[in-house]
């Protein structure tokens, strides 16, 4: 970034913890000819921090800081605010409109992955505090919409439009798990995780079933697993909708990890 006109710009003396060593406010609307992914990722680059304002960020002509200070509370989740310090600057486009390889694109906002950050784990996924969890290695999976005009994933109430996705989060792995106890029976299925809902509490366990006919049960920080015939379906011209933490068929019924085509 040689220079660039900003709406708005603060330096700070040391570098903020989250807006790093500075931060940009550029009012988008006033700004409509801008390459915002060119603009947020000079910015990014050079270590300062940018919020794109839009009309209602202003109240009788009055920026209202604490739309920003909202923004900037969950940056992976912000469509609007950028941290120097968390986020990853977004690919620019170069002279002959290829993509510039040599940022990093291949989770699309860092955090969120459409790959399985530990393949070699064999996951089961339940639902916990509103989030799918798997019980083997921690990983948290959430459905979430690829903003293009942000080159970043956002919840979907955000509003923006677009195909909802289920990723990994990648933060969740990063600390320390320590698994539960598990037995199995039988030979788990190949092409799906199993689909772990409808659970059933009793006084001292808890039961969930899949639709392939494999049992789990959890009780005292302990799991077992009747796998059982764990049947396969590979006659059906699947149609695919996300239903929590897998892909379902909603002609068969059959269920396929993520990440799989």
């Amino acid at each position: 970034m040689t220079q660039r006109r900003v709406d708005a710009l603060v330096r700070f003396k040391q570098p903020h913890d989250v807006f790093g060593d500075g931060l940009a406010v550029e009012v988008q609307y006033r700004n409509e000819g801008k390459d915002i992914e060119a603009t947020t990722h000079d910015y990014l680059s050079n270590s300062v921090s940018v919020y794109w304002a839009d009309p209602g960020d202003f109240q009788q002509d009055r920026f209202s800081i604490e739309y920003l200070d909202d923004a900037f509370e969950d940056t992976n989740d912000s469509a609007v605010a950028f941290s120097a310090v968390h986020d990853t600057p977004p690919p620019v486009l170069g002279d002959k409109g290829m993509l510039n390889t040599s940022q990093n694109t291949e989770t699309k906002g860092g955090r969120w992955s459409r790959r399985d950050p530990i393949p070699g784990c064999r996951h089961e996924f339940v639902l916990g505090n509103g989030t799918y969890f798997c019980v083997r290695c921690g990983l948290e999976l959430e459905t979430k919409v690829y903003a293009e005009q942000r080159n970043r994933y956002i919840d979907p109430s955000m509003g923006w439009s677009g195909d909802t996705e289920i990723v990994a989060d990648t933060l969740s792995v990063e600390n320390d798990y320590d698994p539960p106890e598990i037995k199995e029976e039988g030979e788990p299925p190949q092409m799906h995780y199993h689909n772990w809902r409808g659970s059933s509490e009793f006084w001292n366990y808890t039961k969930y079933g899949c639709w392939c006919g494999a049992e789990m049960v959890t009780k005292d920080e302990k799991i077992f697993i009747d796998h059982g015939s764990a049947r396969e379906e590979d006659d059906c011209d699947h149609s695919w909708e996300i239903q929590g933490a897998t892909k379902e068929c909603s002609e068969c019924g059959e269920t396929r990890k993520p990440w799989d085509e």
